[in-house]
């Protein structure tokens, strides 16, 4: 063994209890860093020498490199359970806005207000010759064509504001992949280097999680340390380049936005069975959820019109004014006449003919245009049973099934979403149990090998005095 090697070996437990120093400075510093995986520096012994055909000598030990500590099985459970947690939240958040909108505990929900116009027919009923009961009925007919008229347009715009936010979300797909892109070729030129970028590697893992959140993806990935995602069977990112989504109008779907693959404008379908994830939900919501709502309520306003106008032509007013609809468009054009019953919620109106009271057709038949017949069976008109989707429900019913449903839609979102979010933070507990730092375990380390360094220092010093003694001291006699 050479003269040094002593020195040498010294050399080396000083530099890799520096090395480990240095590691467990960084995970201190990054205690608190969103994404941060704790590393370890990895040592192993050097080579030993041998003297003889029965004898090695150690050579000290070598920092073979620091590596992060983390688990690639929980990250992509946790990316499968992020997805999920950004659908279902995404849809508990369109069900709390619908249910604002509709606005059901206050007495300026429909309901309420349908309530007080069937009321008012009962009132004319009981007194079919008072103009003040008149003046109430077309005051409350007034409030419930404005009441639709409202709810439709709190919906139609709940639409577009979810059409910018399917825009900012595509918008964040391809910032997030460019960036991804980008860390592949920091890590790429780094591993062909022969050194392992730790932290380039949390950023693009925590690029990655916040993307699952919003697409479902598929990842693979390299043995130069790239990775490659898919969304819907095509590449996402693939090394350095990442494949942009966009959006455009859909002529259509009443000029709401589709999603495209930039290249080719080819659709990009996430609203599968399969698929969740932040997008899928908007677009789900606003062509599904809400769409469906604003039918249900047209077709309420419909029946509503319909029934009332055909009842209202059987009867008289207090002049014997007959054959005069209740309902009519804003516009003065009779609802059977190219009415258009899909959006009727923002076109009913009523007939300005009925601006004069008398005009209200409260009789029917015998006993004179001031009995209240045709009143009291308008006023029945909300027990009356219609054919939904193969269900007998009356007027009134068909609402507060409207309600009923939305609500279930809400408690179902609501559950879904509170059980993602437990389920993403013990998937994240036991990552951190792993990735994560723990700053009294690392005070330990850095004690430990703050010992190791001052233990191989000695051995240097050690060392290099009996090598002193031998260069300077050894033969000198009679000093």
């Amino acid at each position: 063994m050479g003269s040094f090697s002593g020195i040498n070996i010294g050399f080396s437990g000083l530099t890799a209890s520096q090395r480990n120093l240095q590691a467990t400075g960084h995970n201190i510093s990054n205690a608190n860093t969103v994404g941060y995986s704790r590393q370890r520096v990895i040592q192993q012994s050097v080579k030993p020498e041998s003297l003889s055909d029965t004898m090695q000598v150690g050579k000290g030990v070598d920092a073979a490199g620091i590596f992060q500590i983390r688990d690639s099985f929980l990250d992509d459970r946790f990316r499968d359970e992020n997805t999920k947690l950004g659908y279902w939240s995404t849809k508990q958040q369109t069900t709390e806005e619908l249910e604002a909108i509709f606005n059901e505990i206050s007495d300026s929900g429909l309901q309420h207000v349908m309530d007080e116009f069937w009321n008012a027919w009962q009132e004319v009923a009981k007194d079919p010759q008072s103009l003040t009961a008149r003046g109430i009925l077309k005051e409350q007919a007034i409030s419930f064509c404005e009441t639709v008229d409202h709810l439709d347009h709190q919906l139609s715009k709940m639409q577009l504001n979810i059409n910018i936010e399917i825009e900012k979300n595509v918008q964040q797909v391809n910032e997030l992949s460019d960036n991804i892109a980008r860390l592949n070729k920091e890590i790429l030129n780094h591993v062909a280097m022969g050194e392992q970028p730790n932290d380039f590697l949390d950023q693009r893992n925590q690029l990655m999680d916040e993307l699952s959140q919003i697409v479902p993806l598929q990842i693979t990935e390299s043995q130069n340390g790239m990775i490659s995602l898919f969304l819907q069977g095509r590449t996402l990112v693939d090394g350095f380049t990442s494949n942009h989504i966009k959006t455009a109008v859909d002529m259509s779907n009443n000029g709401m936005l589709e999603v495209q693959w930039a290249d080719h404008g080819e659709p990009l379908d996430l609203t599968t069975a399969n698929n969740k994830g932040e997008l899928n939900a908007l677009i789900t919501s606003r062509d599904s959820w809400i769409d469906q709502k604003r039918q249900d309520l047209n077709q309420l306003v419909s029946y509503v019109a319909t029934e009332v106008n055909k009842q209202h032509l059987m009867g008289q007013g207090l002049d014997d004014a007959s054959n005069m609809a209740f309902f009519s468009l804003s516009d003065g054009r009779p609802i059977t006449e190219g009415a258009p019953m899909d959006e009727l919620c923002s076109w009913i109106s009523i007939n300005p003919a009925l601006d004069n009271l008398d005009n209200i057709a409260a009789a029917s038949g015998a006993g004179g245009a001031g009995n209240n017949k045709n009143a009291l069976a308008i006023s029945q008109l909300r027990y009356k049973s219609f054919d939904v989707d193969g269900k007998s429900v009356t007027l009134d019913n068909y609402y507060r099934s409207i309600i009923s449903d939305l609500g279930l839609e809400g408690q179902e979102a609501k559950t879904m979403a509170d059980n993602q979010v437990v389920l993403c933070q013990e998937i994240n507990n036991q990552r951190q149990s792993i990735s994560g730092t723990s700053l009294d375990e690392e005070m330990t380390n850095m004690i430990k090998f703050q010992h190791s360094y001052n233990a191989a220092a000695r051995v240097v010093n050690a060392m290099d005095e009996m090598i002193d003694r031998i260069i300077n001291q050894t033969g000198v006699v009679g000093r």
